[in-house]
């Protein structure tokens, strides 16, 4: 599951009110992080992108079949399945909570999605080529 996005920032008029809002985005960046972090499990596609063929579509469902990927507080991520290590590197949630950021340590480029939903156990994705994956957590 690689993902790449970015955006905008906003401004405020007064120093003191710019600092107060860079302070409580930071908080809520923060508080977003926390409810990524854990041990996530690869659900399905809910959405391939265009043109995708049924063959396809099935062969990319069994390659992700018990993909697991860890989110640790500190702003690792590992991407496993069953006793591999697929990926490691860096994420970030960035732009209002609305795009996830991961960064292999092996890749300077960065992959961002955007993000549909996440709650305490599920994180739904759009991927840039307008893919939806559903990944749950599992502890």
């Amino acid at each position: 599951m690689k993902i790449s996005l970015l955006t905008a920032i906003a401004t405020c008029f007064l120093f003191s009110c710019n600092n107060a809002k860079e302070s409580k985005t930071e908080t809520t960046q923060q508080e977003t992080q926390a409810g990524l972090q854990g041990k996530w499990k690869y659900e399905k596609f809910e959405k391939f992108a265009e043109g995708t063929s049924p063959e396809d579509a099935s062969a990319r469902e069994k390659q992700n079949q018990g993909l697991i990927v860890i989110f640790n507080a500190d702003g690792v991520y590992f991407s496993l399945k069953e006793t591999d290590t697929l990926e490691t590197g860096r994420y970030e949630i960035i732009n209002n909570r609305e795009q996830l950021v991961t960064t292999g340590f092996a890749s300077a480029i960065g992959d961002t999605v955007r993000i549909i939903e996440l709650t305490g156990n599920t994180l739904k994705v759009e991927t840039p080529a307008k893919e939806i994956l559903l990944i749950k957590k599992i502890n």
